[in-house]
């Protein structure tokens, strides 16, 4: 929807209060870290299907080709 003016791709992590104890935060911070650690190494993915309203619930994905998603030229990027 406001792909072509987002300057950034941003994760949103929603977290219900009253239901996870701190070790469960410090697990995830700690698994986000090394995911972070390991950005280049992660393939990115592309949007093959979007349902209009709440796509993030019944989105299909694919992975990017490595050709894609290594061309330096293209706004399409490995991360």
């Amino acid at each position: 929807m406001f792909a072509a003016a987002a300057h950034m791709d941003l994760v949103r992590l929603a977290i219900p209060r009253r239901v996870y104890t701190q070790s469960h935060i410090d697990y995830v911070v700690e698994m986000i870290l090394e995911v972070w650690k390991h950005r280049d190494g992660i393939p990115g993915m592309r949007l093959t299907y979007e349902a209009p309203f709440l796509r993030h619930f019944t989105a299909h994905l694919e992975p990017l080709p490595v050709a894609v998603a290594l061309n330096s030229d293209s706004s399409i990027t490995a991360r």
